[in-house]
Parts: C-alpha cells; sequence; structure tokens
C-alpha cells in the first residue's frame, strides 16, 4: 500500500527519477504476472485509509515506513494489532532512540505500544530496523 501520486508528484527524498506516477508504472510492469495472478495486490491509499478496509487477522506481516511522525505511527500499530494474526510481524523503520531527531516519534509510538500491548515483544532491532511480534501462549 501506497499514496503514490496521491501523497505528492514527486518523492524529494527519492533518488534518480522522482516521479510518483512513474514509479508505480515502473512497479506495476515489474510486477504484472505476479499482479495478473492474484498473488500480489496493490492498494493505492494511506496507511490508515487501507488498513482500516481490510479483515482482522488478514495480515500475516506488516512493515511500516510512512511518515515516521509519533501520532501517525501510534495509529498505524492500534490498527495493525487488529490486522496482524497472531504470532504475525509488525516490522519497520527509522528506529530513533535520539529524542531530538526528526524521526523519534517511530521509537516513541512503538516503546509506548510495547509498555500498553504486554503480550508484545521487541525481537529484532538492528540500525533503524525494528520488529516485534505477539507472544504464543
Amino acid at each position: 500500500m501506497d499514496p503514490w501520486w496521491k501523497y505528492k508528484a514527486k518523492w524529494p527524498h527519492a533518488i534518480g527519477d522522482k516521479s510518483t506516477v512513474r514509479s508505480l508504472g515502473s512497479l506495476l510492469i515489474a510486477l504484472e504476472s505476479e499482479i495478473a495472478s492474484g498473488r500480489v495486490e496493490l492498494h493505492i491509499g494511506t496507511s490508515l485509509s487501507v488498513l482500516e478496509t481490510f479483515d482482522d487477522n488478514y495480515l500475516d506481516w506488516a512493515y511500516v515506513d510512512t511518515t515516521h511522525a509519533y501520532e501517525q505511527t501510534k495509529a498505524e500499530l492500534a490498527l495493525l494489532k487488529h490486522k496482524v494474526k497472531s504470532g504475525g510481524i509488525i516490522a519497520g523503520d527509522d528506529w530513533r532512540e535520539d529524542p531530538e531527531h526528526r524521526h523519534h516519534g517511530v521509537y516513541r509510538a512503538v516503546q509506548e505500544f510495547l509498555i500498553e500491548e504486554t503480550s508484545y515483544r521487541l525481537f529484532f532491532q538492528e540500525n533503524t530496523q525494528w520488529a516485534i511480534s505477539q507472544d504464543i501462549k
């Protein structure tokens, strides 16, 4: 899922071609057979709007790499605890422990989530990557 052109016409942080429309076109071509066979389904929209459409326990895993803002990440985790199957994985990018870093909100939201949702554990964290999972009892 990605907002593509609905977010911005160009990704300022991209390397090379910054067009969101051309990026989507390239992805569609690269995944043509997987999309045609139904193995891959693209969802155009924001993470929160798309996640809300999924049934509970729909996903085996999810990778969070959106705005990196505290409120957004907190809302994504609140939805993902219902959308990811028990024992599934919620992972993401931009684990920044430094409170002065502009992406510190991810770290803060995940830490708060782990305190509130005691059945979840951080089982992987390296550089800016992280992953949590619910204990299976």
